[in-house]
């Protein structure tokens, strides 16, 4: 798992690192082999890596080889009654028709 870009300010920095030891906490308790790593150019590491990814950001996305919905996993798990629309286009409105 990797968490993106720190933020600036000691405070904020401090906050984000004791979320990633939170999370190797949770994952270790787990039995998960996670490494946790916080770092500066992780869409560039996402893009180009052979593992599976699960962003909301539309740039990696479209780079990186395989892709996990998170987020659809959640819902569906948690919000079973929740209205899902598919806002993707057809074939047809590509096609320009």
């Amino acid at each position: 798992m990797w968490q993106a870009n720190p933020p600036w300010g000691s405070r904020r920095i401090q906050a984000e690192l004791a979320k990633l030891g939170i999370l190797h906490e949770v994952a270790t308790e787990a039995g998960w082999p996670w490494q946790v790593d916080l770092m500066t150019n992780l869409d560039r590491v996402l893009s180009a890596t052979d593992q599976i990814v699960s962003s909301s950001d539309h740039a990696i996305l479209e780079r990186c080889q395989r892709w996990f919905s998170l987020a659809r996993q959640v819902i569906a798990k948690h919000v079973p009654q929740a209205r899902i629309m598919d806002l993707g286009l057809k074939e047809s409105a590509q096609a320009g028709g």
